[in-house]
């Protein structure tokens, strides 16, 4: 038996429902616009399976709710709230039609959006850009054109979910992330949007809502700085790459991850410091409208 289709594992549970429907992997990559050799890799656990392609996949096997659900959440892509489950309503109210039809960016801010609504701690390291959750609208959309979202609906669905994620920064939750100097540096759109976002920023630790840590390029950094990640209560790993994001929920991945986020805040400057830092990026005649 290859790795990944064991009884029991993602990949195992997606052979046995095409095997059921009686599909081969050339007949099922026909029906989803995908190579047969790309089945066979999301069946063997040789490539990640992602909330979009089992979607599609629950959707054109017309699986039911329940098997949708069951199948989403053992590949860690459907959180399970705080009673270690989700309420079959509000699954339905996303699957299989509403959900299917909705641009892919902005099905991944509302996945995500899902994760930050079920944690109580949400702790996140970006080398190069401002964390979703702390930018300025100007900045979100720039952010989002410079990651490939289309202009048109797509873009505009995409940003007002995006913008809709930051109610949650009202609630009691514990919010920690952790930039480098680099990602203040970077900007996606015209410097105003990134001033705007530093502005916000400055609120937001004042307020007590968020901590936020700085890496100054002064600061030795112990570890290779890795690509962004987000922790969602110590226990899920989020990670957005090109091809679409990952959810990770292995033991052994989340504690290498949680220790990699303790070592980047041991390196990181908080409070009246990380302050002090953002103001540096400010003009004077941005701070003095502050």
């Amino acid at each position: 038996m290859k790795r990944g289709e064991g009884t029991g594992t993602i990949g195992g549970e997606l052979r046995r429902y095409r095997k059921s429907r009686r599909l081969s992997g050339t007949a099922l990559g026909k029906r989803l616009g995908l190579a047969k050799g790309t089945i066979s890799k999301l069946e063997t656990g040789a490539l990640p399976v992602t909330l979009d392609f089992l979607a599609r996949f629950c959707h054109e096997l017309r699986l039911s709710a329940d098997e949708t659900k069951t199948l989403m959440q053992r590949a860690s892509v459907l959180p399970a709230t705080k009673r270690g489950n989700t309420d079959a309503a509000e699954f339905l109210s996303l699957l299989p039609f509403d959900f299917v039809s909705l641009d892919w960016a902005e099905r991944s801010q509302r996945t995500v959006a899902r994760w930050e609504e079920n944690a109580d701690s949400i702790e996140g390291f970006e080398p190069l850009a401002i964390p979703g959750l702390l930018q300025s609208e100007d900045y979100a959309e720039a952010a989002l054109k410079a990651s490939g979202v289309p202009t048109g609906n797509a873009l505009t669905n995409a940003l007002h979910a995006r913008m809709k994620r930051q109610a949650i920064l009202k609630s009691k939750k514990v919010f920690r992330f952790i930039i480098s100097e680099s990602a203040l540096h970077v900007s996606p759109g015209h410097n105003t949007s990134r001033s705007e976002t530093l502005r916000h920023i400055i609120a937001l630790i004042e307020r007590g809502s968020i901590e936020l840590g700085i890496i100054p390029f002064s600061r030795p950094i112990p570890v290779f700085p890795p690509p962004a990640f987000y922790l969602f209560d110590q226990s899920r790993v989020y990670i957005e790459l090109p091809h679409g994001h990952l959810f990770l929920n292995q033991a052994t991945v989340t504690s290498v991850y949680s220790n990699l986020f303790q070592t980047l805040k041991d390196s990181a400057a908080f409070g009246e410091a990380a302050v002090s830092f953002l103001h540096g990026f400010l003009k004077p005649q941005q701070r003095s409208k502050k």
